[in-house]
């Protein structure tokens, strides 16, 4: 076997391993990146949750004042009208408060849809790398053997 066809054989070695390595390393960069999106869609669902509980707090706070200011006038606030608009407050801020709730659950569902195609997007390109790599070992098989076999017709021509 000649020179040039071992050193054909070895150039496709390295550039397959090279091929595989640059797979590997865009689906270790996918992972990465996805435990990012996952991570952020948990923090997107706590400050929504604590968002959503401020705002209910709040909302506690103003029912408690208004009670107490309609109450020291002498307004009855367990029935009437005064009992109608504290249940509609309270009703309004148990909307509000899941509607900031599901938006957040929104938003950390987008994110960890796009952790989930992050992660198959690395998969398919550590495939890919692998794919290359044995069409690189298998051209330079061919290659290293044709060369091998001119190499090989010239030293006999040449005895």
């Amino acid at each position: 076997m000649g020179f040039s066809a071992v050193a054909l054989a070895v150039s496709a070695g390295v550039q397959a391993y090279g091929q595989y390595q640059q797979g590997q390393d865009q689906k270790a960069q996918a992972k990465q990146q996805a435990a990012v999106y996952n991570e952020q869609a948990a923090q997107e669902r706590e400050a929504s949750q604590q968002e959503a509980d401020d705002y209910s707090r709040r909302a506690r706070a103003l029912v408690a004042s208004r009670r107490a200011m309609l109450g020291g006038s002498g307004v009855e606030v367990n029935s009437g009208s005064a009992l109608l608009g504290t249940q509609a407050t309270i009703t309004e801020a148990e909307r509000q408060a899941a509607r900031i709730r599901a938006g957040g659950e929104i938003t950390a569902g987008r994110l960890e849809q796009q952790a989930g195609l992050t992660s198959m997007a690395g998969s398919a390109a550590a495939r890919t790398g692998q794919y290359k790599a044995g069409a690189s070992l298998l051209s330079g098989a061919g290659n290293a053997y044709g060369r091998w076999g001119t190499d090989s017709a010239k030293t006999t021509i040449v005895n």
